[in-house]
């Protein structure tokens, strides 16, 4: 039908009418293409190739929705034609094959694209970002090892937050892509975010990703990193108890290379962090309250009460009565439970009680001596 219609305009006709945009944008390539006519989308593509790259309201060309649905002999088929074209203007819109193919993880998708157009791999979507930036992202290892393999340049190129690659794997605690951008760019480890000035570390503490802080403690190449701090004077540290992140305190503070009496820009270390997260009203947590015995117990060092609240607002009174009220309470809830526990050992009988016969209800190792003894003691 598609074909009949086509020899039914002339050739001058036809471009217009392929063209033609419906109320979402979509010409009748899209219009295939979303109802995954291939063997349509194919004749239409032989007729104007060039509308392969027409893009519709949501900024999404046919040649990106192949990519998107992983259609790999009609993309080969659309960038072949077109392998002398100008597509510049869908790349601006920030919906670039390269993108669409990462976003899906479609690996063989994302060869083909390289094949044919190589040039976007630095080009950054509406929000900055660039084809590695959603590799980090979405954790998808070979697809980042095939784009560093073709240009390493976008490793140091930052998204509108100031975001490196890096740091967004930090971020999401992607650890075998924070190696594979260390291994291939080790320059790397020393980018830092736009805005806060944070390393990846400091980002994986922030963020609460144990894993990822374990890895950067034992490689060698980043151990400068752990006395790093941000444009607070945070260290990862400081960042960590901030956010009450008790797995990623613990990591750190089983390191002797991270020194806990470090002050930020408002001459707090973290244990005064601790303790002011926890009198501050509507901010006491189970995590935060581990985290202040864990600092205690590697004997994070204390400061002056002065510095205490220094540059913040200074909790009130009774919230810090209320507090200190509940955490007594707690104590005493868990000091019952545990005399309980240990009252009730103590009068359990080692080895039990007979349940039949003729010494129903005896100690089953009463002639023992080591009974006697342990009752004696």
């Amino acid at each position: 039908m598609v074909k009949f219609l086509l020899d039914c305009n002339s050739k001058g006709n036809q471009e217009q009418y392929l063209r033609m945009q419906n109320t979402n944008g979509n010409t009748v390539l899209h219009e295939a293409m979303e109802n995954n006519h291939e063997e349509v989308a194919r004749v239409l593509v032989a007729v104007d190739p060039e509308m392969s790259h027409l893009v519709n309201k949501e900024g999404k060309s046919p040649a990106y929705l192949a990519t998107e649905a992983g259609l790999l002999k009609l993309l080969e088929y659309m960038l072949g034609i077109l392998v002398h074209s100008d597509d510049l203007g869908e790349w601006r819109r920030g919906k670039t094959l390269l993108h669409a193919a990462i976003i899906k993880k479609h690996l063989e998708a994302m060869k083909i694209v390289l094949k044919f157009k190589p040039q976007p791999i630095q080009v950054g979507n509406a929000k900055g970002r660039t084809p590695l930036h959603y590799a980090a992202l979405l954790n998808f290892h070979d697809g980042l090892r095939e784009l560093l393999n073709m240009d390493t340049s976008a490793v140091y190129q930052s998204d509108n937050k100031g975001f490196f690659p890096i740091h967004v794997a930090a971020c999401e605690g992607h650890t075998k892509i924070v190696k594979l951008l260390i291994q291939r760019c080790p320059g790397s480890c020393e980018l830092l975010t736009e805005e806060e000035q944070e390393n990846a570390l400091h980002v994986a503490a922030r963020s609460g990703k144990e894993d990822m802080v374990g890895y950067i403690l034992t490689n060698p190449m980043l151990d400068k990193l752990l006395k790093e701090k941000e444009k607070e004077g945070n260290t990862p540290l400081h960042l960590a108890v901030m956010a009450g992140h008790y797995k990623v305190v613990h990591v750190l503070t089983q390191d002797v290379r991270v020194n806990m009496s470090l002050r930020n820009n408002n001459k707090l270390t973290v244990l005064n962090i601790s303790v002011a997260n926890r009198i501050k009203k509507g901010s006491h947590s189970t995590q935060k309250d581990l985290t202040w015995m864990r600092l205690i117990a590697v004997g994070a060092p204390a400061t002056e009460e002065l510095d205490l609240f220094e540059t913040q607002e200074p909790p009130n009174r009774s919230d810090v009565q209320d507090y200190y009220k509940d955490w007594i309470e707690t104590l005493m809830v868990v000091l019952t439970l545990i005399l309980t526990i240990t009252f009730t050992a103590g009068l359990v009988v080692s080895g039990g009680l007979n349940s039949e016969g003729p010494n129903k209800g005896m100690a089953t190792m009463l002639r023992k001596t080591m009974l006697q003894v342990w009752e004696i003691i």
